[in-house]
């Protein structure tokens, strides 16, 4: 399929003419958008804006659900250590 590249972005076509049966033809292999240039320059901005800022969005709240994670084993460790030293089985706590 084409819609994600290999680095995880969108596929946008522009070519000129788009015609109907060529932005049928890429939206149905996998293309994101499909835009006439020279006319459609400026939707396609606004798309590789839209695009980008979805981008970012989604890096930044893969990157919270990873410290999340990584917050949850940290505070399991320490309740399992705080178990331990009061004679208490720490082993026993799972997530």
């Amino acid at each position: 399929m084409l819609a994600i590249s290999d680095d995880g972005i969108p596929l946008v076509l522009a070519a000129r003419p788009a015609t109907i049966e060529r932005r049928r033809s890429a939206l149905y292999f996998g293309a994101f958008d499909y835009f006439e240039l020279p006319r459609e320059l400026e939707l396609l901005v606004e798309r590789t804006d839209q695009l980008v800022t979805l981008r970012l969005r989604i890096d930044r709240l893969r990157a919270d659900a990873d410290l999340d994670h990584l917050l949850v084993w940290q505070t399991v460790r320490r309740f399992r250590v705080a178990l331990e030293e009061r004679g208490l089985r720490g082993g026993d706590v799972t997530v």
